[in-house]
């Protein structure tokens, strides 16, 4: 896989997730952020 493609699939995850998000309410999204944040650090 070449990096414009990882770039592309990248940007359809990114936009499912920001759905995701827009239907959230606030509670819930914090909750979110907390486990990407979380998710984040266990990548590193």
């Amino acid at each position: 896989m070449q990096d414009g493609e990882w770039i592309v699939d990248d940007r359809e995850e990114m936009r499912d997730e920001m759905e995701k998000i827009r239907a959230m309410s606030d509670e819930e999204f914090e909750k979110h952020i907390e486990k990407l944040k979380r998710e984040d650090k266990d990548k590193r």
